[in-house]
């Protein structure tokens, strides 16, 4: 059993592209594709809070 992501989901509601969250939070596109699909093998704790925290930047939402 492991996390299941909806960031493809997210990433539709705020209007952000894959490839645009993963150029401002200075991640590897596949990292972002990966966890999109679900296909992530593991992710540090490092990139999941930068990508979080661009995501709330972009948002707008704090």
């Amino acid at each position: 059993m492991g996390i299941t992501f909806k960031l493809e989901e997210l990433l539709r509601e705020i209007g952000i592209t894959k490839n645009a969250l993963a150029r401002e939070a200075k991640i590897r596109p596949n990292t972002i594709y990966e966890m999109c699909n679900n296909t992530s093998k593991r992710i540090e704790f490092k990139t999941f809070n930068t990508v979080m925290e661009t995501l709330i930047r972009l948002s707008g939402a704090h």
